[in-house]
C-alpha cells in the first residue's frame, strides 16, 4: 500500500453508537436489581463500581428509562430498547475498548433476553483536528484543500459528502461521510462518518471496528489518516 501524504491531528473528538434491540426487555420491567447487578457485573472488569453507575432524574417516559454507567472517556446507557454509548476526546487507543464494553452489556442482555438482542447498529464519529504532511519533505495540497473562485467571493475551503450502501457477510447498511472545514479551529478540518448496519447479530465490537475500517478507507482517498 502507498504511504499517505497527510495526518490529521484531532484536537477534539467524539463517537455516539446505538445498538437497537430486536424487541424491547420488557420483561425486566420493574426488576431494577437485576438490571443494576447485570451492568455492574458486565463492567466491574473495567474499573466499574456502584460509585460509577447511576439512573437519571425525571425520566417518565418508558423509553427514557435507563441505567448509565461511566466508565473513563466512556459512557454506557441502558435503556428497554437499546444500548447507547456516548465517548468524547478519546485516542485510537480506546477504540477498541469502547467496542469491548458495548459487547460486554450486550452479551450479558442476550443471556437475559434472548428476544431482545441487538440488530440495529448506528454510530456516528466527528473529529476537529489539524492536517499536516507526514514526515519532513513538502508534499502537494490534498485534494479538498482547493475551493474554486466564485463571484469574487472568499474561499473558506471545500466540502465533501458522500453517501454509501454497503452490504458484507453479515450485514446491510448505509454510512455518510463528511470532510469540511473546522467551525471549532481556524484552518483545521472536520470529518464526520455516519454509519447505520443491520445484522451482526449482538455483536456491537464488531459493528463498531467495520466503522473504523469505513473511515480508514474512505479518508485513505484523500491522502489521509488519523495520527494515532
Amino acid at each position: 500500500m502507498t504511504p499517505l501524504n497527510y495526518a490529521i491531528s484531532v484536537k477534539s473528538n467524539a463517537l455516539s453508537y446505538v445498538g437497537w434491540l430486536a424487541e424491547p426487555a420488557l420483561g425486566m420491567w420493574g426488576n431494577g436489581r437485576l438490571i443494576l447487578s447485570g451492568v455492574y457485573q458486565a463492567l466491574r472488569s473495567y474499573g466499574v463500581g456502584l460509585n460509577n453507575i447511576h439512573t437519571p432524574p425525571g425520566a417518565d417516559l418508558a423509553g427514557e428509562q435507563a441505567v448509565i454507567a461511566d466508565i473513563g472517556v466512556n459512557r454506557l446507557h441502558f435503556y428497554f430498547d437499546r444500548l447507547e454509548l456516548h465517548a468524547t476526546n478519546f485516542t485510537n487507543a480506546d477504540l477498541p475498548q469502547m467496542g469491548a464494553i458495548v459487547q460486554s452489556v450486550a452479551e450479558w442482555l442476550e443471556d437475559v433476553a434472548p428476544d431482545s438482542s441487538i440488530n440495529r447498529h448506528v454510530a456516528h464519529y466527528i473529529g476537529h483536528g489539524t492536517v499536516g504532511p507526514k514526515g519532513d519533505q513538502p508534499v502537494a495540497s490534498p485534494p479538498f484543500a482547493t475551493t474554486p473562485q466564485w463571484r469574487g467571493g472568499e474561499a473558506l475551503g471545500a466540502g465533501i459528502i458522500l453517501n454509501y450502501r454497503v452490504r458484507g457477510e453479515e450485514y446491510t447498511g448505509t454510512v455518510r461521510f463528511t470532510l469540511d472545514r473546522s467551525v471549532q479551529i481556524a484552518g483545521g478540518l472536520f470529518v464526520s462518518l455516519e454509519s447505520e448496519l443491520i445484522g451482526l447479530g449482538g455483536r456491537a465490537a464488531l459493528a463498531l471496528s467495520t466503522g473504523e475500517g469505513f473511515l480508514s478507507e474512505l479518508l485513505e482517498k484523500y491522502d489521509l489518516e488519523i495520527e494515532a
